[in-house]
């Protein structure tokens, strides 16, 4: 019953037009992010590739880029400590790349492949220009490092506050409403976590 009780309320979401995605949201979210990425490159052409402006630049960068099931096993609670020292070097830079490409590949979502090659293309030019092969990999890599972080941080604190321990196989909809939370709203609460403040919607 619950489950067909969301079901209708998600139709009657649908019907008000609650999920059609705001255009001009979308665009000034891509501005934002362009803005940044030409923001941390000026910084690297400006100031140099010495370590501050690298440091700098790499902040900058990172601010700009803002799901196998696991059953039973994994203490959920306990996940913001060791993801944090596990996934920051993995999650982003070496499992996401790979994966992403693979999903795009194998279901054949060319234009989603095409965008995620332009981000490749553009990075390599724009920031290829300033540094040499070694310290372009190892910016890349930071920066994804750092995103990694964020993206725990974020992911988490919309569910350590709630029981979290262990998944108890209950249906999607007690699941999400026992293990996820959302975050005050606030604008910097809104732009820091890219609306995943929300979680509840968002789930």
């Amino acid at each position: 019953m619950l489950v067909q009780d969301f079901r209708e309320l998600r139709a009657a979401v649908e019907n008000m037009g609650l999920l059609k995605p705001n255009q001009l949201f979308f665009f000034l979210h891509l501005a934002h992010i362009l803005l940044l990425d030409a923001a941390a490159w000026l910084i690297l052409f400006y100031f140099g590739t010495s370590i501050m402006p690298f440091i700098v630049s790499l902040v900058v960068l990172t601010i700009s880029q803002l799901g196998i099931k696991k059953t039973k096993y994994m203490p959920y609670n306990h996940q913001h400590k060791y993801f944090f020292i596990t996934l920051p070097p993995l999650l982003f830079p070496t499992y996401f790349n790979y994966h992403t490409f693979y999903i795009a590949y194998t279901k054949r979502y060319w234009v989603d492949l095409a965008w995620m090659l332009t981000f490749y293309i553009r990075f390599c030019l724009m920031y290829g220009s300033l540094l040499e092969i070694k310290s372009l990999l190892a910016y890349y890599f930071i920066f994804r490092m750092l995103g990694s972080s964020w993206f725990v941080w974020v992911s988490q604190m919309n569910h350590i506050p709630m029981d979290i321990y262990y998944d108890k196989n209950l249906d999607w909809v007690s699941t999400q409403l026992q293990a996820t939370c959302n975050v005050e709203q606030s604008l910097f609460n809104d732009w820091f976590t890219g609306h995943l403040n929300f979680q509840i919607e968002h789930q």
